[in-house]
């Protein structure tokens, strides 16, 4: 008797892991292969039907005109092993990761370095731009900077690493922010992004690291949306009396 239990306790294992295992499609993307890892990317976005999981790991090095296909579908990249890393070359493309109303982006084990947060050209502004469902769990960025500078009283723009927006979700768990984020020049800017998120729709961060250096940043966080915060610290060099400007400003919720 208790071996049919086990069976059939077996059995219904299996049928109940099919179609999870039918849905999701898994690709091993050579170490710091680029081109394999864009070339995934545009396959997935003709299987609407399923799932798309890359497993990736090493350095992949981005230049200018390296900008990633959009995610129009539910697409995961994930680091094995140790944490794989986008670097961005000469600063990287204006826009790496782009994901659409219709796409869910999950990035887990991935670090973000050295990509230029200038505004290049015209169109949305933002490392990361979303408009569907975007996961970092968890992620690091480090050392993504913009020095403003401006010109009788004329700022250069710069972009976020993450823009969330229209009725985009986001969520961040356990993510480090590291000298990363634009930099503040002596006359003060009007930009309307935030130096690190700029949120429009509904963004969750919890076990949330962010560190600032001596020099002093723009506010990291500007929400116009709703956002929770949960275990989010901010962290800097300079002493608190030099500290001018604020690290959430939040017209939202």
């Amino acid at each position: 008797m208790i071996r049919k239990i086990r069976h059939l306790i077996a059995a219904l294992c299996v049928l109940l892991a099919t179609p999870l295992l039918a849905d999701t499609l898994v690709f091993t993307v050579p170490r710091g292969d680029l081109t394999t890892l864009k070339a995934r990317l545009l396959e997935a976005q003709n299987e609407g039907a399923h799932a798309t999981h890359l497993l990736v790991e090493g350095d992949f090095r981005i230049g200018p005109a390296d900008e990633m296909p959009s995610i129009h579908t539910d697409v995961a990249i994930i680091g094995q092993h140790a944490p794989a890393r986008f670097i961005g070359l000469d600063g990287g493309p204006a826009t790496l990761l782009r994901v659409e109303g219709s796409g869910s982006l999950h990035l887990s084990n991935i670090g973000f370095e050295g990509f230029n947060l200038g505004v290049v050209g015209v169109g949305d502004r933002g490392l990361l731009i979303n408009r569907g469902s975007l996961q970092l769990s968890p992620a690091q960025f480090r050392n993504n900077v913009k020095d403003l500078s401006c010109v009788r009283g004329s700022c250069s723009p710069f972009k976020p690493l993450v823009a969330n927006l229209d009725s985009g979700e986001f969520r961040a768990l356990q993510v480090s922010i590291i000298n990363s984020g634009a930099r503040l020049a002596s006359i003060s800017t009007s930009d309307e992004s935030g130096a690190v998120l700029t949120n429009m729709g509904t963004a969750r961060l919890t076990n949330v690291q962010l560190f600032l250096g001596q020099d002093e940043f723009a506010p990291p966080f500007k929400n116009f949306g709703e956002m929770w915060l949960r275990h989010v610290s901010f962290l800097s060099e300079r002493r608190p009396e030099w500290i001018q400007s604020e690290f959430i400003v939040s017209p939202g919720r």
